[in-house]
């Protein structure tokens, strides 16, 4: 069994915060009502005014290119909005304080999608994210990485279902091959690491320890004839001491390396003499 290469690195990269308090950038004392204003620096606002502040529907253009395009609350984004990139990204949904938090989608200019919940600026709670490649993640969010539990979908057929944290998988969970394979399991960073099962589509079925990706450790593997090996695994094969059982009673017990018998008893069943493997 080769390693799982299937690390994805798929956290939140926009983090940011808006602040407008308007008297930094204008004198609004005597202004009321609605109008178009600018800044020395070159920011812009296009909307109506409430006790010298943005309030209400609006627009606010920054200099770098980004143009916000919905409601204010004292000079913050507040409410339904679209905050516009220069490179083609953009985020329309909720906005609390000039942050944002509630329902909304996140659309980058590569083709990356969020939909869902946002707090602080970041995916938080039930988000769907997808790829431009095909690959889906519908999951818990926390601080703009996948935490919690999530289903991850690859367009060759691969899914993940199970617990993330730090935005790998990482505690139990199901993966699903493409050849037919299926573990379940315990995760650590991405890859079977812990107890766990693995399901081949032979029909063989390994339960027991595994370690980066690999069956490492004490375990079971059952072959489709009901014969057995039960013993110590390395390197994803039988490593150390352990026995091989047959469906007609023989059994091979002794010392494996690298998935070869090395030294050991054939014990047969009762009524046949016991031989001894040089």
């Amino acid at each position: 069994m080769k390693p799982l290469k299937i690390i994805m690195a798929v956290c939140f990269i926009f983090a940011l915060s808006f602040p407008l308090a308007a008297e930094e950038y204008l004198d609004f004392t005597k202004i009321k009502g609605q109008g178009l204003f600018t800044s020395p620096d070159g920011k812009k606002y296009i909307g109506p005014m409430k006790d010298n502040n943005f309030f209400g529907q609006g627009i606010y253009i920054f200099p770098d290119g980004r143009k916000y395009i919905g409601t204010f609350k004292a000079s913050m984004f507040h409410g339904k909005g679209v905050l516009y990139y220069p490179d083609g990204s953009k985020y329309e949904g909720d906005f609390v304080d000039g942050r944002y938090e509630g329902s909304g989608k996140m659309a980058y200019s590569d083709g990356k999608t969020y939909i869902g919940q946002f707090k602080d600026n970041k995916p938080c709670g039930e988000v769907t994210l997808t790829f431009p490649d095909g690959r889906e993640y519908t999951g818990d969010f926390l601080n703009g990485c996948p935490r919690g539990r999530g289903v991850y979908k690859y367009p060759d057929g691969r899914t993940y279902m199970g617990e993330f944290q730090n935005g790998l998988y990482n505690g139990q969970g199901v993966l699903i091959y493409t050849n037919g394979r299926r573990y379940e399991g315990t995760f650590v960073n991405g890859k079977p690491d812990g107890n766990g099962t693995m399901y081949f589509p032979g029909g063989q079925k390994y339960q027991g320890q595994f370690s980066n990706g690999k069956r490492n450790g004490y375990g079971t593997l059952t072959f489709p004839d009901s014969s057995e090996y039960i013993g110590q695994f390395g390197n994803d094969t039988f490593n150390g001491h352990g026995a091989i059982i047959y469906p007609d009673g023989k059994k091979y017990e002794g010392r494996f390396i690298a998935g070869s018998p090395a030294e050991g008893n054939v014990i047969l069943p009762v009524g046949w003499e016991e031989e001894k493997v040089e």
